[in-house]
């Protein structure tokens, strides 16, 4: 999977990169305007949000909500880490930090380049 991310990441042309799955939507029809109107700051490299995960057979029945919570850098460290569809990041932090590393597995965090 990472391996995939990787190869769209590289492929990408715009100042910001989300990703959404095959199968995945958004929850709102703003989320794309809110999440443009956050990157107006340009201090601002990531953006995340919740979740909602819905039955395959009926997107109107939660079946699961993930709240991700107030950002704190120490909670990497427990184990927290925005899910993708969720995460928006500058492509320039991609090019400073480097692309997910496949190596470790569901930890695969930014590997240095």
């Amino acid at each position: 999977m990472y391996d995939t991310l990787n190869k769209e990441i590289e492929l990408a042309t715009g100042d910001v990169i989300g990703i959404l799955n095959a199968n995945d939507f958004y929850f709102s029809k703003d989320t794309l305007s809110r999440v443009a109107g956050a990157f107006a700051d340009e201090h601002v490299d990531a953006v995340y949000g919740d979740l909602v995960y819905v039955d395959r057979n009926n997107t109107d029945k939660v079946v699961r909500a993930w709240q991700s919570g107030e950002y704190r850098p120490l909670k990497f460290y427990h184990g927290w880490m925005p899910l993708p569809p969720t995460f928006f990041v500058r492509h320039r932090m991609y090019q400073q930090y480097g692309l997910y590393n496949p190596e470790l597995g569901t930890a695969a965090s930014s590997q240095s380049r």
